[in-house]
């Protein structure tokens, strides 16, 4: 699952923990993590959900100005729609949205030049 810039500032900020995306098997599991470029996100809640369901308050807590650009947006993708909620659960140290860091499975973050840092995690595998 993958968040646009300004999406994961906001996600950062925590003022979205809510997602809507048509797929065609879900690619994130309900209690699982999902890493970002923000962090952690745990994964609350998939529902399936039919586009009719949808309100205008959650459009906006999704980082949409309404739900009409939600749909929009939606619009031509295939699959089934899906309500994803989730909360940011753990940050990478020192990371900011844009910077030079990005995560590498098993790795913990390290710099996008290629140049390894510190694993603020060692021994773990996120």
């Amino acid at each position: 699952m993958l968040f646009k810039q300004p999406i994961l500032r906001e996600i950062e900020a925590a003022r979205i923990e809510l997602a809507f995306r048509r797929w065609s098997r879900p690619s994130v599991k309900e209690g699982g993590p999902l890493m970002t470029p923000v962090g952690v996100l745990a994964i609350l809640a998939v529902e399936p959900i039919q586009a009719r369901e949808i309100t205008e308050a959650e459009a906006r807590a999704a980082g949409h100005t309404s739900r009409a650009q939600l749909l929009a947006g939606l619009e031509g993708r295939r699959g089934d729609l899906y309500r994803i909620r989730f909360r940011l659960e753990g940050r990478v140290p020192g990371h900011a949205v844009g910077s030079s860091w990005e995560w590498k499975r098993g790795r913990g973050p390290i710099r996008s030049r290629g140049e390894e840092s510190m694993n603020p995690f060692p021994g773990a595998v996120l």
